[in-house]
Parts: structure tokens; C-alpha cells; sequence
């Protein structure tokens, strides 16, 4: 399962997420697809059943998708936003 660090604060701008680390005081922008990959990752759903669910809310190669979702969880990762081994 996914777990977002806890210094994690988020708010919605239109149709994208803006994510603050309240440690660093940092924040991230994510684009409408990050945005709705982030949404559902905090819904506490696991990779498997984010994927299902984009794949069949966006017309793409759900090989892609995956690939996508991934290098998202790997930036949050290396910015120290997520803590998860499953990266």
C-alpha cells in the first residue's frame, strides 16, 4: 500500500492538486492526470486498482499508464513526500 508522509498538505486549484511539504515548505504542482493519479492513490488504493481505474477513465496504452503512475511515485519518493517501499 501507498503511504504519503504525514507533513503532507494538500489543496485543490481547479482541476489540479497542489501538494505542500510542511517540513520543507516546498509545494508541487501536478497536472490534471497527477492530480487525479494522487487522488486516488490517497484514497488509500493500491497501484493495481489506481491503474484499473485510469484505465478506464483515459484513452491510453495501460502500459503507459503504468509507466506514468510509477515515475509520478518515484518523483513524490525522491522529494520525500511518499514513504513506501513498493517504488
Amino acid at each position: 500500500m501507498i503511504k504519503f508522509s504525514d507533513s503532507l498538505s494538500t489543496s485543490i486549484l481547479d482541476d489540479e492538486v497542489v501538494v505542500m511539504d510542511m517540513i520543507s515548505g516546498k509545494y508541487f504542482g501536478l497536472n490534471a492526470v497527477g492530480s487525479r493519479m494522487f487522488t486516488l492513490l490517497k484514497e488509500n488504493r493500491s497501484i493495481e486498482t489506481t491503474l484499473e481505474t485510469l484505465s478506464k477513465e483515459y484513452t491510453v496504452d495501460k502500459g503507459q499508464l503504468k509507466s506514468d503512475l510509477l515515475a509520478l511515485l518515484k518523483n513524490l519518493k525522491t522529494k520525500g513526500l511518499l514513504d513506501t517501499d513498493e517504488v
